[in-house]
């Protein structure tokens, strides 16, 4: 149970109080193989790095190289070396070209149904929306209409009285002419 406890403090304090022991040399070696191994991939990375550097360059060279001899008369041992390279290169992107389209496929596909279904709810919304303005018109329309009527109805009572009071007014005024006369 002390060892588990020397297992957890800090690697300073236990060299610092000499009470490390065999828990303070295997932290320690972790360390070590740690640090180590962290440069010997950077190492690595670097080199890597170096001979990616160094093909890039030998291939332009080489490249270069057959230009010239392409310039120099040996063209077609050249143009068909740089022909074969270049259908391999083809044939590599229109693979990856390939690949792209089917994953938009079916990301399409996958979308397809979505999109189906917002495509019914804004159908639905628009019908929704051309009722209202519809039930709106018609409204306005009827509230003419009775406007209308009420002003016909109106009119036509008038109208109907016209007659009884011409013939009242007639009557009055005779009936006058007699007072007059008499």
């Amino acid at each position: 149970e002390i060892e588990k406890m020397k297992a957890q403090l800090p690697m300073a304090f236990l060299q610092q109080w000499g009470l490390g022991g065999d828990v303070a040399v295997n932290k320690s070696i972790k360390i070590i193989i740690r640090v180590i191994n962290r440069i010997r991939h950077s190492t690595i990375w670097v080199w890597f790095k170096r001979w990616r550097n160094e093909i890039n360059a030998q291939i332009e060279i080489e490249f270069n190289a057959k230009m010239l001899l392409f310039q120099q008369g040996d063209a077609l041992k050249t143009f068909e070396a740089i022909g074969r390279r270049c259908l391999r290169y083809a044939a590599l992107s229109g693979l990856r070209q390939w690949k792209k389209q089917i994953e938009k496929w079916k990301f399409q596909e996958e979308m397809g149904e979505m999109d189906g279904a917002a495509r019914v709810i804004q159908r639905y919304i628009k019908i929704r929306q051309h009722e209202q303005q519809s039930m709106n018109s018609m409204r306005a329309v009827v509230e003419v209409a009775l406007h209308n009527r009420r002003q016909i109805t109106m009119f036509l009572k008038f109208e109907g009285q016209v007659d009884a009071l011409v013939e009242h007014h007639k009557e009055t005024l005779a009936m006058k002419k007699k007072e007059d006369n008499a």
